[in-house]
């Protein structure tokens, strides 16, 4: 409860996530994903935790076009929802996209 007396939402609660790799980086792993430059962003945007509707009003576009980059996406990186796509991009980050393998060292 706020000292308000209100109750806070359960957004208000989680700390803020912070960004998993700087903007080289998310260049560089979008390249190696072939991401295009909106599916780099709506990327970013999922693992900062937003929604579709938030998605869609970050990038100030419809509800409906936010839906589709969101299905484009899961479709690019193969996965079915939303939790994978951190996963994969760590994932991604760490090996050699083209073999499945981990770098030595």
């Amino acid at each position: 409860m706020r000292s308000d007396g209100e109750q806070a939402s359960h957004q208000d609660e989680r700390p803020p996530l912070p960004e998993l790799f700087t903007s080289d980086e998310w260049k560089a792993l979008a390249a190696k994903l072939r991401l295009t430059p909106r599916q780099s962003e709506v990327a970013r945007l999922i693992c900062l935790g937003l929604s579709k509707p938030q998605i869609a009003k970050t990038l100030q576009i419809s509800e409906a076009t936010a839906r589709l980059h969101v299905k484009e996406l899961f479709k690019r990186l193969a996965i079915n929802d939303r939790v994978g796509v951190p996963v994969r991009l760590v994932v991604a980050s760490r090996t050699d996209v083209s073999t499945g393998t981990y770098p030595n060292g």
